[in-house]
């Protein structure tokens, strides 16, 4: 045996020979391992884009993170509400997704509450990119969306009230914008109207350049703080929102109430001068309330148009959505609307006031009405009644006088006939005596003359007899005779 075996090692080798079927199947294998590895890539890129849309699906639905949520997830992401889907709305959903797809049923119900852990570092320059597509300027969070409108608001609010300026030329329509669209709908009685009507009246040139930008930028102002005054209701004593329409209260008090709003929104405290009075004051915010106001003041200045009726951000409500989450933007909207109603009430209170007057209370009780439109008009009318009895009595003290008027005008023009005959008869008496005059005069003179030539005949004839006397005694020889 040992021999044999020597033999069979002594025998050659056979030689190694790879046949075409293994060939074959090794090529298979490799291409079976790569297109493997395709499909795993494959799959791997559609996980990772169906992730990338259930995360921009959940960033779109749960809005930006706070910036406390960098560390954690906050009170108002655990407290999302639970969705609520029924299968029939499953089916519908699907049904119009899958065009021409077979499906089987039943559908199970979804009641289930999606958290998503969307932290501010999440959101990369790619993923914000995606987001805010024609948005404006991207944010991380809330809080830098808040910031944003700090920085941004009071200039756009300026732009879009010169736009108005721009627009209307004439003074005519300048003034024809500020009674109906701004400035006289800002007027919260009738005492103001009053003063706003006398303030246009009285404008020209620069002077209604000057109150079409300022009653524009009130009219905004207006329109974002009232629907936040509504929510988050500040100093109910001083209702500054009832003097924005008195042109003596600076602008710049409204200014710095919508500032003092916005930063009180992402203020860890509340600030009690704009949030509810002082019950609380310094007490501190959460999470579920921060992001419940900062999505309602988003969404009201998102909604906040100029006078022609278009958006002041024409792209807000989208923007609002984005940052604020469709479930917060829902809730503000829920609110909002009530919140414009409430609006509505107050100037329809404002009117029921000024129609029948206010309610005078004392001790709690009513005990009567101030003076109302309905009183005043009705005070007017009886006024006017009397203005018409005190016209129609001077109407007729005025027919009789000028009947008086008349017969004395009558006996006047008798008088004045006379006046003037006896005037041409008074003329020519007085010719007549001014002629009687004259001849008294010549008279007189004439008179006057032969007085003195009798003074002097009287004064010669005693010289005369002076002679006579001396003659005689010089004739009788009698001594001592003086010769006159």
């Amino acid at each position: 045996m040992a021999a044999d075996y020597e033999d069979d090692f002594d025998q050659p080798a056979p030689k190694a020979r790879v046949s075409m079927l293994t060939v074959l199947l090794f090529f298979l294998n490799v291409a079976a391992a790569l297109g493997f590895a395709y499909l795993l890539l494959m799959t791997y890129q559609k996980r990772q884009s169906w992730s990338y849309a259930v995360f921009l699906y959940d960033l779109r639905d749960l809005g930006l993170p706070l910036e406390m949520e960098a560390d954690g997830p906050s009170a108002s992401r655990e407290t999302t509400p639970r969705k609520l889907l029924d299968p029939a709305q499953l089916k519908a959903a699907f049904q119009k997704r899958s065009t021409g797809v077979s499906f089987s049923e039943p559908f199970q119900a979804v009641d289930e509450r999606f958290v998503g852990g969307i932290r501010p570092q999440h959101l990369t320059p790619e993923v914000l990119a995606d987001v805010f597509k024609n948005l404006g300027p991207p944010v991380k969070t809330l809080e830098d969306e808040i910031r944003r409108l700090q920085k941004d608001l009071p200039a756009d609010l300026d732009r879009a009230a010169k736009e108005v300026l721009d627009k209307y030329k004439t003074d005519a329509e300048k003034k024809a914008i500020l009674g109906t669209r701004l400035l006289l709908p800002l007027a919260a009685n009738t005492q103001q109207i009053e003063k706003l009507a006398r303030a246009l009246e009285a404008a020209t040139g620069p002077d209604v350049d000057k109150l079409v930008l300022e009653a524009a930028k009130r009219k905004l102002l207006y329109d974002i703080l009232a629907p936040l005054e509504v929510f988050r209701p500040g100093d109910s004593a001083s209702h500054p929102l009832a003097k924005i329409g008195d042109l003596e209260t600076k602008i710049d008090d409204f200014e710095n109430l919508l500032k003092r709003r916005l930063e009180s929104v992402t203020a860890e405290k509340y600030d009690s001068t704009v949030h509810f009075g002082a019950d609380f004051a310094g007490q501190a915010r959460d999470s579920v309330e921060k992001r419940q106001t900062i999505a309602y003041t988003l969404f009201a200045i998102a909604h906040v148009k100029k006078h022609d009726g278009s958006l002041l951000y024409p792209s807000g409500p989208e923007r609002a959505q984005v940052v604020a989450g469709l479930h917060e933007y829902s809730l503000a909207a829920q609110i909002y609307a009530p919140a414009l109603r409430v609006v509505e009430a107050r100037v329809l209170d404002l009117l029921e006031i000024d129609r029948q007057g206010a309610t005078v209370l004392k001790g709690g009780a009513a005990v009567g009405l101030t003076e109302g439109f309905v009183q005043r008009y009705q005070d007017q009318i009886f006024r006017i009644k009397e203005l018409i009895k005190s016209i129609d009595l001077a109407q007729k003290r005025l027919d009789d006088l000028n009947k008086q008027q008349a017969g004395w005008a009558k006996l006047l023009d008798e008088r004045q006939q006379q006046l003037n005959e006896n005037k041409q008869k008074l003329l020519a008496a007085r010719a007549e005596t001014r002629k009687l005059q004259d001849d008294l005069r010549r008279l007189q003179k004439e008179v006057f003359d032969a007085q003195v030539q009798l003074a002097d005949a009287d004064r010669f004839n005693e010289y005369l007899l002076a002679q006579i006397i001396y003659i005689e005694a010089l004739l009788k020889g009698e001594k001592g005779a003086k010769a006159p």
